[in-house]
C-alpha cells in the first residue's frame, strides 16, 4: 500500500508554495521526470495552532470533459 513515496517520488521532489491569495499549493519539481503526475489534480489544506500543526491533501485525476 503506499504512494511510492520513497521509490518513485522523493519528499525533496516535492514543494509547497503559496499562491497570490496565500492558498497553499503542491508544486512537483522536475515534472518532466514523472509525466503521470501532470494529470492528477493536488489539493492541500494547512493549519497550525502551536504547537499543532496539520495538512490534509486530497489527490485526485483530472477528468476530460468530452464535448
Amino acid at each position: 500500500f503506499g504512494t511510492g513515496i520513497g521509490s518513485f517520488l522523493q519528499f525533496r521532489d516535492i514543494t509547497i508554495l503559496n499562491d497570490k491569495l496565500g492558498k497553499p499549493m503542491v508544486e512537483i519539481n522536475n515534472h518532466n521526470k514523472f509525466p503521470d503526475l501532470n494529470s492528477l489534480k493536488i489539493d492541500l489544506s494547512m493549519t497550525d495552532d502551536y504547537p499543532f500543526a496539520i495538512a490534509f491533501t486530497v489527490i485526485s485525476k483530472q477528468q476530460t470533459i468530452k464535448g
